[in-house]
């Protein structure tokens, strides 16, 4: 950051109380009206968490109608219902339902975009998304469809190419996001992680290797008739299992945290940028923490996960610049339909970035 530079911090001001309190009544009403009430309960879930994200003490605000996502939902429900059925009809109509879906790929992606960005705003002024179909459907279809041509290798490339396409298609008003980053700078991030594992694997296959000679064989093999290699065999799984829990969290923490700070930190929005400063290791204690939260509650302490992962990334997350929002301006959008964006959360289609 140049010196003189204003830095400007984005807060989060929710607390796991309050937002408990959302959650527990969410899912009691959605529960007592057979998923009625989970329109209404994702607006009230979304209005609360943008209002408790502020930038200079301004809070940011939701507006989808939650009838509007309930007719969405309803259709996505029909449309998830029909795949369901179709597998005692005909072994082939599971098939065709497949296609279909990855042919509204790209649809459901812009149309899931374009509702949340037009019902988000930020001191009245709306978000807008005008991505075009042509290249969603290269991004979230043909780029997977390579990811398994290439057993893998394009990854960095399709994260690069997915988190460009939903970044610079977004607008607070008229102005743009844009994002520098490079394919070079996320294969860089995804290559140390892979020869950290790589690492790893030919150690632990050179410490099994030296240690089964003929003396260990044989001991082992005394052990198991007297029974006391039941024990041991337990210890050793239980070790490796949680051994392999760690390597999954830690590299997903690391990807995690050095990709959304990759892709912030490229990114500006007119005369403002992002900083970025997320650490790994917070990340896996976030991740660790919080699943032995919800594994001890039996998940109810959920919101308090969500909460504290959250506040985290969100207060490493400034702004620079002068965060003079008047200079943007804005224009009437046409309201977006819901159900493209409640198709895809049917479907479970994660379209985050950073």
């Amino acid at each position: 950051m140049l010196k003189g530079t204003r830095e400007t911090p984005i807060e989060f001001t929710g607390k796991a109380g309050e937002y408990f309190g959302i959650w527990i009544v969410n899912l009691l009403l959605s529960i007592i009206t057979l998923g009625i009430y989970s329109a209404w309960a994702k607006v009230r879930r979304k209005k609360y968490l943008y209002q408790h994200t502020l930038i200079d003490g301004v809070g940011f605000d939701y507006h989808a109608s939650p009838v509007a996502i309930l007719k969405g939902r309803v259709i996505a429900f029909v449309f998830f219902m029909a795949y369901i059925f179709s597998q005692n009809i005909s072994p082939f109509l599971p098939m065709v339902f497949a296609f279909i879906i990855l042919f509204l790929m790209p649809w459901m992606v812009i149309r899931t975009m374009a509702f949340n960005a037009r019902n988000s705003s930020y001191r009245g002024l709306r978000f807008d998304f005008t991505g075009g179909m042509r290249e969603a459907a290269f991004t979230f279809v043909g780029l997977p469809i390579l990811f398994i041509v290439t057993l893998g290798l394009i990854l960095p490339y399709m994260v690069m190419r997915q988190s460009r396409y939903l970044l610079e298609n977004h607008k607070f008003g008229l102005t743009a996001f844009s994002m520098t980053a490079k394919a070079k700078d996320f294969y860089l991030i995804y290559g140390k992680v892979l020869l950290l594992v790589m690492g790893i694997g030919v150690a632990i296959s050179a410490l099994v290797t030296l240690s089964l000679d003929k003396d260990t064989l044989l001991n082992a093999v005394k052990d198991m008739q007297a029974g006391a290699a039941v024990a041991n065999f337990g210890a050793i799984m239980a070790s490796f299992i949680l051994f392999y829990l760690l390597l999954i969290l830690g590299s997903g923490a690391y990807v995690q945290s050095r990709v959304s700070n990759l892709i912030w930190n490229s990114t500006t929005l007119g005369n403002l940028s992002f900083r970025s400063n997320l650490r790994a290791r917070d990340m896996l204690w976030l991740y660790l923490s919080n699943l032995l939260l919800i594994a001890c509650s039996f998940g109810l302490l959920t919101p308090l996960a969500y909460i504290r992962m959250m506040r985290y990334r969100i207060s490493h997350l400034n702004l620079t610049g002068e965060t003079d929002f008047d200079r943007f301006v804005g224009d009437k959008k046409v309201d977006a339909k819901a159900t493209g964006a409640e198709m895809a959360e049917m479907f479970d289609i994660d379209l985050s970035f950073g």
